[in-house]
């Protein structure tokens, strides 16, 4: 079984850091583009040039511990430029003014009570391109969604906040710390197996997930969310099939103590109430040259499914508690981070119900609870070595998961028991040099070495007795890399890049030769791996600009998963990698005033081998290369700022996916299509920003997203209806400088539709859905300090 489709990314304002947070800055004498991109880096702020012709313009060198303001008056003193800022803490540099001189009879504006201002379109830099490149100038599909609107109103911001705010971006909606995120349609499977997972997901600078679903962390504190459409094998290599999502967070502030605190109180309809709770801190431990960041958070999710069978209502609730702690230290030019995270997600019972039942209710005789636990610790250093930007880094992972899935017998015992552990441990240098044309360079080196277990049993899975399989899977990848831009004609650029990577797995697997058997017995079938790839993953782009207000590109890339061992039915087995490349067209067009952003692209991939996770007749999940296939996807999305305060978003996605050619005889897919992406999309939001009297401003933001019908996977026992349904949200937030009280509401109509259409595969004969969350109200309050 495999997904394909593609989704629109819509991209949105980054939010920068605090603007008066103190940093080390050391910015040469150069033309103001290179210096804006320096400073961006080194203080940690979103900078954009209003008028390209500025970028040329000199600018003196600037040296010290000082705020975003400071550095930016005495970059732009002397020059025909001035800076302005905007919302959430973004700034852009326009032509100074000319002095024109007005009659006295002149009539005087009238006056306006606390404006609202327009922010012009600035320049983001995509961090996740490794050289920090201008947005205006990556060639490639890209989306970005701020961190002050994750969090908004002290709102619980989590990965079905990056799905509903980038369309680009779907889920699987099997319960959180169990989902899948995927990008541009391509997903293996609904479940995740020992198989390495099709998006890349990261944490700054370190990997989070590999063998496993999306750790679901709560994203408290965040500046960002960046979303790389398509494979990205030449920078991030191996598992980025799909895509990449990088979720960067807030830096410790070097100069000043700050605190922030949320909380919340949740209305669920037809179910139990439920609450949240965070805090941030940031504490200087040596005054503008080290700090410490600190977040944590709790946070319950009320349940709303019954099951009459055992008598039990509103069995599916869920808890989860984590945080999260960096320490920043800047001397001598250079900048050291350490960090860790630690959460865990602990599920009463899963979300699915009996389709043909009433609703909201399952009948099940086996409690599917689940636990999820992530921890990480990381380390980054870097440094600007005179234009050119060092970064190396090291993380290591931590992840485990027990979940329980009711297996449809009448006696006991009525459940499978499935535990999972990976352990991921990952470094990098890389060298990298951007200048304000558009061209620049990255060069690098890494290692990535992951360890996963897992283990499926009868019952509790406390016995050897009990245990059905077992699989082990090592993957260690030594890595050069390395991507440019070099200018071909005054308006023409190319991007090339080229991985090298050198691949060992290792793997065991174990099954018994029949589940038949009474417990102890069954003579074990074991398979053994070990093997070395070498792969070379390229990529091209070439990029036209017409003019200042227009990007048109085009670009090749590639992806790759290189295999594993895993027990397909009851027979331990082998399976190879697949590959995915590429094309896709774009454009991006802002039109003069900066008032709208146009966004389009076509993409079509081709997918070699697929490898997935396919349900056996016992209901056990089976990993297999089930053949090739192809997905074809057209994009399109508008940002319209018609008047100050004021913001219009809305997109549209179109796809086609189908299976090629099939290596097994038992997959069949209706009409050729590919599961569990839909193959059409709509979404709209409309944000009003407005001031009010003694201070305070109200903000209010109505969200709107349709999903089509898909199907829920392959073969005739999963070809099964699901999707065709609206999520929506209407968010209000009143607030001052520092206090805040929001009203949130989501699923207005309170509609049940089917999102997903699977809960157990030991049920596969059950008709099953996953209905959505009923209409929820959250009131909030949020303060700083």
């Amino acid at each position: 079984m495999r997904v394909g489709a593609a989704m629109l990314l819509l991209a949105a304002p980054v939010a920068a850091r605090a603007a008066d947070d103190a940093a080390q800055i050391d910015v040469p004498a150069g033309p103001l583009g290179k210096a804006v991109a320096t400073l961006s880096r080194q203080a940690r702020i979103d900078v954009g040039v209003d008028d390209p012709a500025l970028h040329r313009i000199a600018t003196p060198p600037i040296r010290g511990t000082m705020s975003a303001e400071a550095a930016l008056d005495k970059l732009l003193r002397g020059t025909p430029a001035t800076w302005r800022s905007g919302r959430n803490g973004l700034f852009h540099v326009v032509r100074r003014p000319r002095a024109v001189a007005v009659p006295f009879f002149a009539a005087r504006p009238k006056r306006t009570e606390n404006p609202v201002a327009m922010t012009p379109p600035i320049e983001i830099v995509v961090t996740a391109s490794k050289r920090d490149a201008p947005l205006a100038d990556c060639p490639a599909t890209v989306a970005i969604l701020s961190g002050t609107n994750l969090g908004a109103a002290g709102t619980v911001p989590d990965s079905e906040a990056i799905a509903g705010g980038l369309p680009g971006v779907g889920s699987t909606h099997l319960g959180p710390g169990r989902n899948q995120l995927f990008v541009r349609g391509i997903i293996d499977s609904t479940f995740a197996g020992p198989g390495e997972a099709t998006t890349a997901q990261y944490l700054d600078h370190a990997r989070i997930n590999h063998n496993g679903p999306d750790p679901d962390l709560r994203l408290y504190d965040v500046a960002s969310v960046e979303v790389l459409e398509g494979p990205q094998g030449t920078l991030y290599g191996a598992g980025a099939l799909g895509g990449l999502i990088r979720i960067m967070t807030n830096r410790p502030a070097l100069d000043r103590t700050e605190a922030r605190a949320s909380a919340g109180f949740t209305h669920l309809a037809h179910g139990d109430p439920g609450g949240d709770a965070a805090a941030t801190l940031n504490l200087p431990l040596v005054d503008g040259k080290a700090a410490v960041r600190v977040v944590g958070y709790a946070v319950r999710e009320g349940g709303y499914i019954d099951n009459p069978l055992l008598g039990i209502s509103n069995i599916n609730g869920v808890s989860v508690r984590g945080g999260r702690a960096a320490l920043r230290v800047v001397s001598a030019g250079w900048t050291v981070d350490l960090g860790g995270v630690v959460q865990s997600i602990r599920a009463d019972d899963s979300q699915w119900t009996d389709r043909d039942g009433p609703g909201l209710t399952r009948s099940s005789r086996a409690r599917e609870d689940y636990d999820a636990h992530f921890r990480q610790a990381s380390a980054a250093v870097s440094r600007d070595l005179g234009g050119i930007q060092l970064v190396s880094s090291f993380a290591a992972v931590s992840r485990s998961m027990v979940q329980r899935y009711d297996n449809g017998a009448t006696a006991p015992p009525f459940a499978v028991t499935e535990r999972d552990r990976s352990r991921m441990i990952g470094g990098e240098t890389r060298l990298s040099r951007q200048a304000d044309d558009g061209v620049g360079w990255v060069a690098g080196l890494s290692l990535f070495d992951s360890t996963s277990l897992s283990h499926r049993a009868n019952g509790a899975g406390l016995s050897l007795a009990e245990l059905r399989q077992r699989a082990v899977n090592k993957s260690r990848e030594w890595t050069l890399f390395g991507e440019g831009s070099f200018r071909l004609a005054p308006r023409l650029i190319a991007t090339a890049g080229l991985r090298i990577s050198q691949v060992r797995l290792q793997g065991v697997a174990w099954a018994k030769e029949s589940l038949s058997a009474l417990p102890g017995n069954g003579r074990p079938v074991v398979v053994e791996l070990d093997r070395r790839d070498l792969r070379g993953l390229p990529s091209l782009a070439l990029s036209l600009r017409p003019s200042k207000h227009l990007l048109l590109f085009a670009r090749y890339q590639e992806g790759f998963r290189p295999g594993g061992v895993g027990v397909t039915g009851l027979q331990p087995e082998i399976h190879r990698g697949d590959r995915l490349r590429s094309w896709e067209i774009g454009q991006r067009l802002t039109l003069p005033g900066g008032k709208v952003e146009i966004r389009a692209a076509a993409s079509y991939a081709t997918w070699e081998g697929i490898l997935a996770q396919v349900v056996s007749q016992s209901g056990d999940l089976m990993t297999l290369n089930i053949g090739d296939g192809d997905i074809a996807a057209i994009e399109a999305s508008a940002d319209w700022r018609p008047a100050a305060g004021w913001n219009v978003r809305g997109g549209l996605f179109l796809s086609r996916s189908r299976l090629t050619r099939s290596d097994i005889g038992t997959i069949a897919l209706k009409g050729g299509r590919l599961p569990n992406v839909p193959n059409m999309g709509l979404q709209g939001s409309i944000a009003r920003e407005w001031a009010l009297s003694n201070g305070l401003r109200a903000n209010l933001v109505a969200d709107i997203r349709y999903f089509g019908g898909s199907r829920i996977g392959s073969g005739p026992l999963l070809d099964a209806a699901q999707g065709d349904y609206v999520d929506d949200r209407i968010l209000l937030r009143i607030a001052d400088a520092r206090h805040g009280l929001s009203l949130q509401i989501t699923n207005l109509t309170d509609s049940s539709a089917n999102r997903f259409a699977l809960g157990t595969p030991y049920r596969i004969y059950h008709p099953q859905a996953s209905p959505q969350r009923p209409r929820t109200i959250r009131v909030g309050f949020d303060a700083a300090f």
